[in-house]
């Protein structure tokens, strides 16, 4: 059954002799994530995929989407972190030998609307295409949010305030999302706001996340 909330999901729920099973499939391109609560169904599901498609098996699920993806079965964790990826982009715009900053965002900085575009602007907007590593980091969530209201009107500036993020992630390339599946597993959203914080307009910015089993998730 797909997913009503993500189409790139689908999911199957069943009970044999009073237990449950499920079987979960992510879909990215061409490339398809296998999950489930048994070990047998999964390898079922394989073979009848692999009957219709072409296929390869590639087992266990160490990387995908710029994710790294580590499973601890004897402490029953998992923990996501883009590591590698981050390294990457320091290489990609010569930020490798940059000095790291404690936070993504400084203070008394005030982005404004630039109506020339600059080279300065061009490598700004690429840094923050491509520099979209808040899947494992919603630390950088509110930097990257005000970054990308800016698309079309950069200046230094902005790429300043962007390689100060990259920076950041420097300092903290380690970092991620930890999941502890001996926790509640219970979800636990929060919410807060600023006080007209926005220049000149003065609006608002509401955050949220949403917490399961110990960690992230939106």
């Amino acid at each position: 059954m797909k997913c009503k909330k993500d189409h790139c999901l689908y999911l199957k729920r069943w009970e044999v002799k009073g237990v449950k099973h499920i079987l979960i499939v992510c879909v990215d391109v061409d490339d398809l994530t296998l999950a489930g609560s048994h070990p047998s169904s999964i390898n079922d599901l394989k073979a009848k995929l692999s009957a219709k498609f072409t296929m390869r098996d590639l087992g266990e699920l160490y990387y995908l989407i710029k994710m790294e993806i580590k499973r601890d079965l004897e402490r029953n964790t998992l923990n996501l972190s883009q590591q590698k990826y981050i390294n990457d982009l320091l290489d990609k715009f010569q930020m490798r030998d940059c000095t790291p900053v404690p936070t993504p965002q400084a203070k008394r900085v005030i982005l404004r609307k630039e109506k020339t575009l600059t080279q300065e602007q061009i490598a700004a907007r690429r840094l923050i295409k491509e520099g979209l590593v808040r899947g494992t980091r919603p630390d950088i969530a509110n930097a990257v949010r005000e970054l990308s209201k800016y698309h079309s009107c950069y200046s230094k500036t902005h790429y300043r305030v962007a390689q100060r993020v990259l920076k950041y992630l420097k300092g903290t390339s380690k970092y991620g999302i930890h999941y502890n599946g001996n926790s509640t597993f219970k979800l636990e959203p929060y919410s807060d706001a600023s006080f007209a914080n926005a220049y000149k307009e003065r609006k608002s910015v509401t955050g949220y996340v949403s917490l399961l089993a110990g960690a992230c998730i939106t």
